[in-house]
């Protein structure tokens, strides 16, 4: 089949939702399909551009920055003039890729009405599957502004009928979008996706050090909770440290953390790493002696299942991770895992002491973890469920 992924995240190199674009794409090329990642807006910022290249490919996957460019303009007309040239450039280039095979699929993972609106006839006229890939709830990115406002309830009330299916990660978000697609559409549960080869390949490091990753902006992932928990076993485990891989859009977060850690009196056994580049994230999980999620019990999370953990499993590292959301659908507790209460310090303080302590029931746990990674979270494994998926939904919309 030939398939074709729409968004605005950056490609090859970014956080959490690229690493799920990538994983999806990879697992779904693996199955012999034919797979394009189409961006229509570039994704750097000035002065820090890691994606320099508008087009390549990864891992047998095809990208390309229909903007002709990678880097967000600062100047407000020139961020017009890109907007337009990347949806100018989106026609074209589907029909340069349908040329020698006929597009069976696109995955859509943009939110804002434009984009999925003006793709619908090009999809209806050429029967293909049309697909929205969603792995948070639609609400939490939109802000208070009247365009957003008006652009959520379109997006709700017309946009959302137009797909044939729903990707999504986790069984709430299946329930809250059933509401809002038509009634012929089909959904399908695929979690937290992780190609396991970038992982678990590098011995452990002399320093011994307990490690996050992803984004250090507010606490949607408890990094605060973490800080104040490793707070608590320090002394203990004093050769520990805590690393905190990521970075935040807003420096005052940043500032805050490091305030955090300084009122804590643990200033010098953290260590803030800043903005990684992808490939030099694997080592520094690999490494670790424990890899640490603190989420707390939020919509969000309820809603959302962090791709980062199919990561820390991949390592097959010891994870202290907390009981939101579909995690324990997949994780129990001292058996792949450890599993803490979410907001509860105390008990997650508990959880990391079990990991670093029991050096042997941790190499267990580790492991079962990764063979739930390999076994379950492989990109192979969840590129097989999204082609099958694709083929029933032709039969049902086109035969």
């Amino acid at each position: 089949m030939n398939i074709v992924f729409i968004t605005d995240h950056p490609v090859p190199s970014g956080m959490a939702p690229s690493n799920r674009l990538l994983a999806l794409a990879t697992g779904i090329n693996e199955m012999k399909n034919e797979v394009n990642i189409l961006i229509i807006n570039p994704t750097e910022k000035t002065g820090f551009v890691i994606n320099k290249k508008t087009e390549g490919t990864y891992k047998g996957v095809h990208y390309n920055y229909l903007s002709r460019s990678t880097v967000i303009p600062t100047n407000f007309f020139k961020k017009i003039l890109i907007f337009f040239t990347g949806l100018l450039h989106l026609y074209p280039e589907l029909m340069r890729i349908s040329m020698f095979s006929k597009i069976d699929a696109i995955i859509m993972l943009h939110t804002w009405s434009i984009y999925p609106l003006l793709l619908y006839p090009f999809v209806k006229k050429r029967k293909i599957v049309y697909l929205h890939e969603r792995n948070e709830y639609p609400f939490l990115l939109r802000k208070k502004n009247i365009i957003r406002k008006i652009d959520y309830l379109v997006y709700k009330k017309v946009i959302l009928k137009l797909f044939d299916g729903m990707i999504v990660i986790t069984e709430n978000l299946k329930n809250y979008y059933s509401t809002f697609v038509s009634r012929k559409a089909r959904s399908i549960v695929i979690p937290i996706t992780v190609e396991s080869d970038r992982f678990s390949k590098n011995k452990k490091d002399e320093h011994k050090y307990i490690a996050y990753c992803g984004y250090l902006g507010g606490n949607k992932d408890g990094v605060y909770n973490l800080i104040e928990s490793f707070a608590k076993i320090c002394q203990e485990f004093n050769e520990y440290k805590l690393v905190l891989i990521g970075d935040s859009k807003n420096k005052n977060e940043i500032a805050y953390l490091h305030g955090l850690t300084e009122k804590l009196g643990i200033k010098e056994k953290v260590i803030f790493t800043g903005k990684i580049k992808r490939d030099d994230i694997p080592p520094l999980l690999d490494k670790a002696e424990v890899l640490a999620l603190a989420r707390p019990d939020t919509i969000q999370s309820k809603g959302g299942f962090p791709t980062k953990l199919g990561e820390y499993l991949s390592t097959g590292n010891p994870v202290v991770v907390t009981k939101v959301g579909d995690i324990p659908y997949y994780l129990k507790d001292g058996v792949n895992a450890y599993l803490a209460d979410p907001d509860d310090n105390d008990n997650f303080a508990l959880k990391l002491k079990a990991a670093i302590e029991n050096k042997e029931q941790s190499s267990l746990i580790g492991q079962k973890g990764k063979e739930l990674a390999n076994n379950v979270f492989s990109c192979r494994v969840q590129g097989y469920k999204i082609t099958a998926f694709i083929e029933q939904l032709k039969k049902e919309c086109f035969l």
